[in-house]
């Protein structure tokens, strides 16, 4: 019913007599409004979108045009422009119903509800209608909300609206968690995407054993024999003639990649002579290397396990020294079998707190690492937006907030080794310390003073 149509026995049945008096503010009274045929001036029909054209149902809602018009250039446009819209049903085919009304909810209430279902169409309607604000919750979520099991999900609406900083940050998370990305059902341009990349912050091996798995469950999908031949034909030339294998150890083009059977016998012909430097020609395959020559990942426990570490808003955190100067890549965290972990991380001089060498936010997905043997634990590397020079004779602390599922926890840890003096921090309040707990590795490059 629309204002100005009603009688007054149709708005007592819409709601209470005096109902002013019991809205304390203008929010209150707002949302009073919302959806609601009372004082009413304009109503949306708005299909389900999902049900097939013969189920295909169109819902009406209500809504006043003042209160749009407030909030957006468009709706103002639309109702108070030159020539104002007079239809008192206005159908908008290009919507669901239930993202209209989380987009309503938020003009009247000042209240969203986002999710990954929904965020995408939010979003469309906040740029649809120009409304900045709402635009910039959108983003918030996608970004705050964004694991290596979504960022393409992510990517793709970032694309679609052109918007390079969140794009930047998708392809940030690929570079630095490629191999979880990698886990993840993905098609073959983001998989050649991926491959052809530089700044991967991915070890050879690991990026050609990723590259293997995702092709052999393409054949298996597709009813092929993963045999090597197919393979190659599933994943293409570009993809393998981006892998870097003149930079793989001996040791793991032999184990790891002729075993494959991805390279003809000539390429596995090349490569061996390359590796023994009695290669006369070119190689083939690029050269350059995609990581630092000498990055070392140092693990600080031999096994994990027995007891579990949870968080509960407590923070972990470790001192340590270092016996030679290094550059401070990222550390290991444990986690649990692919689960899910936002990370808050400071890297700060344990004897002046107030110098902060590092702050960053990230969000993980845990994949495998090995330990002695056959064994593995699930963890995720946190690596740094750029490394931290860490000084010999200086004590620095390392503290994460972790937001997560329980984790596994390290135990056998020697607290001196080649490398660094691990020491328990006073701030820390999830029980890491030298012998247990959090902080798996370290990743770093050696270097010398001066």
């Amino acid at each position: 019913m629309f204002a100005g149509q009603a009688d007054q026995s149709v708005v007592d049945k819409t709601c209470p007599e005096h109902w002013q008096t019991t809205k304390i503010t203008i929010k209150d009274r707002c949302s009073f409004l919302f959806n609601n045929e009372l004082l009413s001036d304009v109503r949306f029909t708005v299909p389900v979108l999902g049900e097939s054209e013969s189920k295909k149902s169109k819902h009406e809602i209500f809504a006043h045009k003042f209160l749009l018009s407030i909030s957006s250039p468009v709706f103002y446009t639309m109702f108070y422009g030159a020539m104002p819209e007079t239809r008192e049903t206005v159908e908008l085919p290009d919507c669901d119903y239930k993202v209209f009304v989380e987009f309503l909810r938020y003009i009247y209430c000042d209240e969203l509800t986002l999710s990954e279902s929904n965020v995408s169409e939010v979003l469309y309607m906040s740029k649809k209608y120009m409304m900045p604000p709402l635009e910039d919750k959108c983003w918030q979520f996608l970004v705050s909300n964004m694991y290596p099991s979504n960022v393409y999900s992510v990517l793709s609406v970032a694309e679609f609206h052109e918007d390079e900083k969140v794009v930047n940050l998708c392809w940030k998370m690929i570079d630095g968690q490629t191999q979880a990305v990698l886990r993840q059902p993905i098609e073959r341009p983001q998989l050649e995407a991926i491959v052809i990349r530089d700044t991967l912050k991915i070890e050879e091996e690991k990026l050609f054993t990723a590259v293997d798995k995702w092709a052999t469950s393409e054949c298996e999908k597709n009813g092929l024999t993963p045999d090597g031949k197919t393979k190659r034909t599933v994943l293409g030339e570009q993809i393998i003639k981006a892998i870097r294998f003149p930079v793989m150890e001996r040791h793991e083009f032999s184990e790891v990649v002729t075993p494959s059977g991805i390279l003809s016998s000539e390429e596995v012909s090349l490569l061996k002579k390359y590796f023994q430097k009695t290669l006369d020609g070119p190689i083939g395959f690029p050269a350059d290397r995609r990581l630092p020559n000498d990055l070392v990942r140092h693990e600080r426990f031999r096994y994990c396990g027995g007891t579990h570490l949870y968080y509960y808003g407590l923070k972990d955190a470790l001192a340590f020294r270092v016996i030679y100067p290094i550059e401070l890549y990222g550390v290991r965290l444990y986690g649990n079998k692919n689960s899910n972990y936002s990370v808050n991380l400071q890297l700060i001089k344990e004897e002046r707190r107030e110098t902060v060498l590092l702050s960053q936010t990230g969000n993980f997905t845990s994949v495998p690492f090995p330990l002695e043997g056959d064994a593995e634990y699930y963890g995720f590397e946190f690596l740094f937006d750029r490394p931290v020079y860490i000084h010999q004779n200086t004590k620095y602390c390392v503290e994460a907030l972790i937001s997560g599922p329980g984790s596994v926890n390290g135990t056998k840890c020697y607290p001196n080794t080649d490398w660094f003096i691990f020491s328990k921090s006073d701030h820390d309040r999830n029980g890491t310390n030298e012998y247990r707990g959090q902080f798996s590795g370290f990743i770093f490059q050696r270097k010398r003073e001066g």
